[in-house]
Order: C-alpha cells, then structure tokens, then sequence
C-alpha cells in the first residue's frame, strides 16, 4: 500500500510544493512513484529502469535520482500554470497529451469492469470512438495495462489497452491513409504507420480489424510509427462455426471472405459469434495461426457507458502509485478465468430487436417460452430490461456451478455440480449439505434439459 506521505501527496493540489513535500517525507517512495510517473507518461530520464521499483535510494547515482525528481517538479508545474507543454516531455502544443498507463488486475462486478491497481480500483468506460476499454474483459482475472484518462465521475476512460504490464503496445484497427499504406488507427486523432513491410503485408487483407501489437510507438516529426515486427500478436475476431479440433471459421472486420483460424485442438467452442481475442500470427492471406483462442469479452459492450475524459497532468500524477503494479508477459498466461456473472440472478432481459424474454438463474440466460409460464412463476412483466442486440451473447446457456434450482412444473430440486444437475432425495439433504430452501430457484420448464442428471445429491 502507499506510504501515508504517498496518500497525501496523491490527495494534494500536486504542486511542486506539495511533491517537494512528499520528497523530503519519503524518499524512497518518492523515487518509486517518480520512476512510475516518468516511465507512464513518457519523460527522458536517464538510467530510468533502473531507478523503477528501487528499494534504496542510495544505491544510484544522485545525479540521476535529481534528474528525475527536478523533470517531475518540471511536468507538475506546467501542469498546474497550464503553460505550453516542453517538447522533451512531448507535450507540446502541436502534439495531444497521450494517456498514461495504468497495469493492474482486471475484475468484474456485475456490469461493471474495474481495474485493481496498487493504489485504487477503477471503473472502467469506453470513449465515444471504440470499446476497447471493456473489451479488455476478454482477460478477466489477468494483469493488463489500460491506457486512458478520468472522466468527471473518477472512471478510467480507456483508449487502449493490452495484456501484461508493459506500456509498450500499439492497440486499433488495421486502416490504410490516403496513399494506401498500412497503419493502425488507435483513435479519430491518432494514427500509427507500420514501417515493417511483412507486417504490414500480412495485416493489409484485414483492414478494419482489431490488433493488439507488443512494441513501442515512436514519434517522428508530426507522425507515428510503429517498427516492430512481433512473431505473434492479438487479433480481434468471433468464431462463426467449427470446421475441425481447434478450426473454425471466423468472422474478422469486412474482409468479403471467412478467416481460416488454425488454434489449439482443445480451443473452447462455446458462445460463437462473440468478439474474442486469439494469439498468434497470420500464416498467409486469411489463415491464422492461433496458439491461444481465448474467452468472449464478457462485458456486454454495447451496454457499457461512455464517457467524457479529462485531460491532464494532474490527473496523470494523481493514478501514479509508489508500489509497483504486478508484473505479466504480452502473452497468454495461465487458465481463463470462469464467466463472470454479468446480471443479477431473478433479472428479465430481452433484446430489443428481439421477442426472447430471459429470466437470470444462477448466472445463466433461461428462455421463458410462453406467456404462462411468465405468469405462473409470478413474474412482472414491468421489471422486463430491453437491452441492446447482442448484449446476451455472452451470458452462459446453463447456470454456474453450485446453483439450487429446479424446473417450475416439477418438485425436483436440483444442484449443479460438475456439469450436471444432481437431484436432492429431500429437503433434509438440502440442509444436510448445508443450504436451505429459500436458495433453491425455479426455472421454466425444459431449460434445464441440456443438462445431464448426474447422482443425487
């Protein structure tokens, strides 16, 4: 956790006074949130990695460690006079202020996706241009690295995104300029030349396609570039229909043709035609080879809000913490996380071009199939949440384990357990496993008929 002179530095008006301040009361942890604070936001500072994440202030030369607090010192202050930005810091006033970079863990509440850093939870929101923010929830439970400004309400605003904790990545879709060259357009204000021909060859039959890219970006002149050229990378796509273990083919931005997507013959297959990041690299037109197929983004992105950042210094500073964030690789690491529960259980949804109404059970998405079973489980009809198309597609088919349900017309009652529902003998079994009745929930009839009866219970 931050220092007590840490929290009341973050908490000031972040004037060089008040970082002189925190200096003197913290040195060590004044040098770890300087490092932070350079490394996210850009500024030359010498022997800067090795000052990230040091312990002892000591151990490096004073030199350095002055340079990097009087370039801190520097950066508030034209923060706070609002005076034109130094080039050295890359902030000037040809050039727009480029979000910091925020890594930590990314977790789920309901609806909500937050990221977990050192220093604060944050709520995560899409700008009006994309829904890259939210759709880092493809990564749920991992360590990312957003990039991306406070709105009024204190959410993060994300622009970009990528798994791991490095800031250096180039995340957008696949565009060509007006000369036909390949780049990626991160934002309506920001584009990224690829200078690497093989790259830029391979993503051209993909254009309007997401990519996410490990590598920095570099500014030369007025423009970007990226000149990296990664053996694999992340490539947005939905799977449309299996053609083998760990083959399908997938829908990808407007390309006229399927992509071919060669993956892992134990790919997961579920909840197709939902957008999902796979990890790999193009092997030749539309075939890629995919070393990792990885789980739907599980926001419902097309409901998520969408919010107005506020750009500043200031607010740059504020994120920064002096613990370091956990670290990860660009690369898959570890099992997906389990799907989160999205909606509350006992909730009504319908999409709004369709006439499907879903009551929420354990998790799950359980069609209610006529109007009389909506009235005899003694449902409301005023509680029913239009939502946006496409907003179910990634709300599980089947309740999550440890759920107490039943069909409404029997009374069975029933525990799913390993992907089957087991039957209770009784309701003393019920509390004999240490639940009650109350916990049991009803279902409409037949949706729970996918599933296997398995032992008792």
């Amino acid at each position: 956790m931050p220092s007590v002179a840490a929290t009341t530095f973050l908490s000031s008006a972040l004037t060089p006074a008040d970082w002189r301040q925190f200096r003197a009361a913290d040195p060590q942890g004044a040098v770890r949130w300087a490092a932070a604070f350079a490394a996210q936001n850009g500024l030359s500072v010498a022997g800067l990695e090795r000052l990230r994440g040091a312990r002892d202030t000591d151990t490096f030369a004073a030199q350095s460690t002055q340079q990097l607090f009087a370039t801190v010192e520097n950066a508030l202050s034209l923060g706070a006079t609002q005076e034109a930005r130094a080039a050295t810091l890359g902030w000037n006033a040809q050039v727009p202020l480029q979000p910091p970079a925020l890594t930590g863990t990314l977790r789920m509440s309901g609806e909500q996706v937050l990221l977990e850093t050192p220093s604060a939870t944050l709520q995560v929101v899409n700008t009006g241009d994309s829904v890259w923010g939210t759709d880092a929830s493809a990564f749920l439970g991992q360590v990312v690295t957003l990039k991306g400004w406070p709105d009024a309400a204190g959410r993060l605003v994300a622009e970009e995104f990528a798994p791991g904790s490095s800031p250096d990545f180039l995340n957008g879709r696949v565009q060509l300029d007006a000369g036909g060259a390949v780049g990626i357009r991160v934002s309506p204000e920001k584009w990224v030349a690829l200078t690497d021909p093989a790259l830029a060859a391979a993503l051209r039959p993909v254009v309007g396609s997401g990519v996410i890219l490990p590598g920095p970006v570099e500014r030369v002149g007025d423009g970007l570039r990226f000149t990296g050229r990664p053996a694999d990378y992340y490539l947005l796509t939905a799977l449309d229909h299996v053609t083998g273990p760990g083959r399908f083919g997938a829908k990808v931005a407007h390309a006229a043709d399927e992509l071919d997507l060669r993956g892992p013959a134990d790919s997961r297959t579920d909840l197709l035609d939902a957008r999902r990041y796979v990890y790999g690299h193009f092997a030749g037109g539309l075939t890629f080879d995919a070393a990792w197929v990885g789980p739907p983004c599980w926001a419902a992105v097309w409901e998520q809000p969408v919010a107005t950042p506020l750009r500043s210094v200031e607010a740059a500073a504020r994120w920064t913490s002096s613990d370091p964030a956990p670290e990860a690789s660009f690369a898959p690491a570890g099992p997906p996380a389990p799907p989160p529960r999205v909606y509350a259980d006992g909730a009504l949804l319908r999409e709004a071009s369709g006439s499907k109404v879903y009551l929420i059970v354990g998790g799950a998405k359980l069609h209610v199939p006529d109007p009389q079973q909506f009235e005899a489980m003694k449902l409301d009809w005023n509680a029913i949440r239009v939502v946006k198309d496409r907003s179910l597609g990634t709300v599980p088919d089947v309740p999550a384990e440890g759920t107490l349900v039943k069909e409404l017309g029997t009374d069975t009652a029933y525990l799913v357990d390993g992907g089957q529902k087991r039957p209770f003998s009784s309701p003393e079994r019920v509390a004999a496993l240490g639940h009650t009745l109350a916990e049991i929930q009803v279902a409409p009839d037949g949706s729970l008929a996918t599933l296997p009866t398995g032992a008792p219970a």
